[in-house]
């Protein structure tokens, strides 16, 4: 029998139809049980408590069992100097390199071919190329934090592998835009209820570029009316990004952040549910063109995060002239928070026009000298 859909009843836990799925998560690791229909919410929440508890058990066990000077000892010392975010973040990637052969090994002991045919191994078995990246860059760090980076460490010796071109993804402004207006509204003073906050928390991140994460952590002082600035918090993704001032697009950025202050959106919210509620919103979308005969074209797979791309590609259309036919990815790189402008490249990729980019790529027939 199949389990229908879910919905979430209370942080950790959703019900379908054949009972209620809970998930306790502590440490960087979770753990699931299946609970039947008839369990009470008060058994499922003292087993999400004893779980949570048991997993940072473990951590502490596993962590007075690793010997310091060894590859696993290390790790885990300098995993206890990042912030609990960061760790939780990294967890995974320092976790892969503890494998029976290598986590009680001396670090000084740790040959570049070992950390090669791990490599090999992750590359046979078909781990994303960004993933493996990022695991080396996470054993870079640990490295250059006990001896330093003069001389260069032993895993920057790691070939770095060769990840596919990013495609941009990105929609047009104003169908994004005529998708959120078909969301259903409530007048004022009724602002505050849940499907306006919802219609204003994606209407936000469409005209501000702002991703889920930093929505949560604003509130009304990060948005100025008066003199139409957004104030967006700095980012941890990455290598990071401080946080930074910017002016609001007008008109609709304007409005977005007006109707986002009208319906008291910000603080925490589920960003599973406002991405169930994005993807009900095209389709009914679509449903609505179809009654009426018009056709539209929605990108498929179109997701909560593509409005952000879909935003960044709009921005880097409107910094292009015929002057400065690549743009100008310096405005986009700040208004992104990007720390590498390899990032904002992506952008500016595809807002630049098939006629633009075949003016400026040198056809392969073309003899060199």
């Amino acid at each position: 029998m199949p389990r229908g859909s879910r919905q979430r009843v209370a942080p950790g836990i959703s019900q379908d139809d054949l009972g209620f799925e809970v998930r306790a998560r502590a440490a960087g690791r979770t753990r699931a049980k299946r609970f039947p229909r008839t369990a009470t919410r008060k058994a499922m929440q003292r087993w999400q408590d004893d779980q949570r508890a048991a997993l940072r058990q473990d951590v502490r066990t596993q962590a007075t069992t690793l010997v310091p000077g060894t590859l696993g000892g290390d790790i885990a010392t300098y995993a206890a100097t990042l912030t609990p975010a960061r760790r939780t973040s990294t967890g995974a990637d320092f976790a892969a390199w503890l494998t029976a052969d290598l986590k009680d090994t001396p670090r000084a002991q740790v040959t570049l071919d070992a950390l090669r045919g791990l490599v090999h191994t992750w590359v046979a078995a078909g781990v994303a190329a960004s993933t493996i990246n990022h695991r080396r860059r996470a054993l870079v760090a640990v490295y250059e934090s006990r001896d330093g980076d003069d001389p260069p460490v032993l895993p920057r010796r790691l070939k770095r592998e060769r990840e596919p071109e990013p495609e941009p993804r990105a929609a047009d402004m104003a169908l994004l835009d005529a998708i959120l207006d078909g969301m259903p509204d409530h007048p004022y003073p009724n602002a505050r209820h849940r499907p306006n906050r919802a219609k204003a928390r994606l209407r936000f991140l469409l005209w501000t570029a702002t991703t889920p994460t930093q929505m949560q952590r604003m509130g009304p002082h990060s948005v100025d009316l008066g003199a139409k600035e957004l104030t967006k918090p700095a980012r941890a993704k990455g290598r990071g990004a401080p946080a930074v001032t910017l002016p609001l697009v007008e008109p609709q950025g304007l409005q977005a952040a007006r109707a986002w202050l009208r319906a008291f959106a910000w603080g925490r919210f589920d960003t599973r549910a406002l991405s169930r509620r994005f993807r009900a919103a095209v389709v009914a979308y679509t449903r609505r063109a179809a009654q009426e005969g018009r056709l539209v074209t929605i990108p498929p797979g179109l997701r909560l995060y593509d409005l952000r791309h879909s935003f960044l590609t709009w921005l880097a259309e409107r910094t292009m002239s015929d002057a400065t036919p690549g743009g100008n990815p310096l405005v986009v790189q700040h208004y992104a928070q990007h720390a590498d402008l390899a990032t904002t490249r992506r952008y500016m990729l595809g807002a630049i026009t098939w006629q633009v980019r075949a003016a400026i790529t040198v056809p392969r027939s073309v003899p060199r000298k």
